[in-house]
């Protein structure tokens, strides 16, 4: 078997496991870089030089930021604030998402962004 193929078997795999999650998504990608490693199609000393980055950092950051406010209910809060100024067009709602994100993105991180303003 080639090690295209075989990667190809690992990506795949990975990917189910990733929509089916029966293991927390980080044990599936921590777990499919290490089988990366354990087959040859990367160097050991490589399997976890693509998690040393600040936007890594970030994103981990952001999500365990988000979790908390949701947990806290103020998200819940900032949804009827904006439902309250923009009415409840799903339109009027999506447009002001976009006007928040395009703010947000001129003067932040679009990781950033991205990870603050995706749904839960």
């Amino acid at each position: 078997m080639t090690q295209m193929t075989l990667a190809l078997i690992i990506l795949i795999a990975t990917i189910v496991l990733f929509i089916w999650e029966p293991w927390p998504i980080i044990v599936t990608a921590i777990g499919s870089s290490i089988v990366f490693a354990y087959t040859g199609i990367i160097t050991v000393n490589d399997i976890f030089t693509g998690y040393n980055s600040t936007t890594i950092v970030l994103l981990a950051g952001m999500m365990v930021i988000g979790s908390s406010l949701f947990h806290a209910g103020i998200t819940d809060l900032i949804g009827e604030k904006m439902v309250k100024v923009t009415g409840k067009s799903e339109r009027n709602i999506i447009l002001a998402t976009l006007v928040v994100s395009c703010v947000l993105s001129s003067v932040c991180s679009n990781i950033g962004v991205m990870t603050a303003m995706a749904p839960w």
